[in-house]
């Protein structure tokens, strides 16, 4: 998404090189069991309570969706509009975590949910990855050519309610698919660890410099 600002702004595509942001995977890291599914499913997001990160739409699909789905929601609320109509009963805000609680949050979820309307990347989803938890993003977000790539979750027309609601219906039906999105989602996390984030930046470097 940033490479796409850029580009909107004139610059010239052959000059502008897109690097994804690395994650920790000595910080975030696998649970020791694989996760399984069951009822009711639990759904993550980490990320400020606005409009622009979708919060409205976590909460108009948890509303639709019905108590077999809990959210919880962490990250201090910058948009207080997008809770005018209430938060469901199976709507958790839980605040801002720290690391640890984040990372405990990610083992005890079954999937991360990153709906933004922008985000030039979305480091929170490659954390989620990070452990192992599948993620559905919007197709607003950086990462989501990677989690398209590597089939780690699902990616959705940004603000499209119904191609959210029907992502998280679809990614939790299926015991063997789900295990098979799990390992996806690690695969994924360990293309943009800060090992490789370093590798790209030594061959542009190389490429463009020496």
């Amino acid at each position: 998404m940033a490479r796409s600002d850029f580009l909107d702004r004139g610059f010239p595509a052959e000059k502008v090189v897109a690097i994804p942001l690395g994650v920790s995977t000595d910080r975030f890291v696998p649970r020791e069991q694989a996760r399984r599914l069951e009822t009711p499913s639990r759904i993550f997001f980490a990320g400020r309570i606005s409009y622009l990160k979708g919060v409205d739409l976590i909460l108009r699909a948890a509303k639709r969706l019905g108590p077999q789905y809990q959210f919880r929601l962490a990250g201090t609320i910058r948009d207080a509009e997008v809770l005018h109509d209430g938060i469901p009963g199976n709507v958790r805000i839980l605040g801002q975590l720290t690391q640890e609680a984040l990372q405990e949050e990610f083992h005890n979820s079954h999937l991360l949910v990153l709906p933004s309307r922008s985000d030039a990347f979305g480091l929170v989803a490659v954390e989620a990855m990070a452990t192992g938890l599948p993620v559905i993003i919007s197709d607003s977000c950086g990462v989501a050519d990677a989690v398209a790539l590597n089939s780690a979750g699902a990616v959705f027309p940004d603000s499209d309610i119904d191609a959210f609601i029907n992502s998280v219906q679809e990614l939790l039906k299926d015991s063997h698919e789900y295990a098979r999105l799990q390992h996806n989602a690690l695969t994924t996390a360990k293309q943009h660890s800060w090992r490789a984030y370093g590798n790209r930046v030594v061959q542009l470097y190389k490429e463009r410099i020496l």
